[in-house]
């Protein structure tokens, strides 16, 4: 604990001798970054693994949605009542009358 301790207090003192003169890494404007960085963006556009990127992602979105449709109708059936006890069984009739 103690050379923790004596490393903290290290460090801090290095901190305030550390000259405040000297300038900070990026000295861009937030605007001048912003402008590099969509500059950065559209230079990747044709890059081919963003197609291979939009189709997945739409392959993922189409399975979602057919997953959610799945859940739909199965909730659907599952409030389905049948008005009497005759209906099922004629429509196990008609469907086994027929190969």
């Amino acid at each position: 604990m103690k050379s923790t301790q004596n490393q903290l207090d290290k460090l801090l003192k290095a901190a305030a001798r550390a000259n405040p003169a000297v300038e900070p890494v990026s000295t861009l404007s937030w605007t001048r970054e912003a402008r590099v960085y969509a500059a950065w963006r559209e230079s990747r556009d044709g890059v081919e693994a963003d197609g291979w990127l939009r189709m997945f992602r739409t392959g993922v979105a189409f399975a979602a949605l057919v997953a959610a449709s799945s859940l739909i109708m199965v909730w659907q059936a599952d409030t389905y009542h049948v008005a009497d006890a005759y209906t099922v069984s004629n429509d196990m009739l008609v469907a086994a009358d027929y190969p």
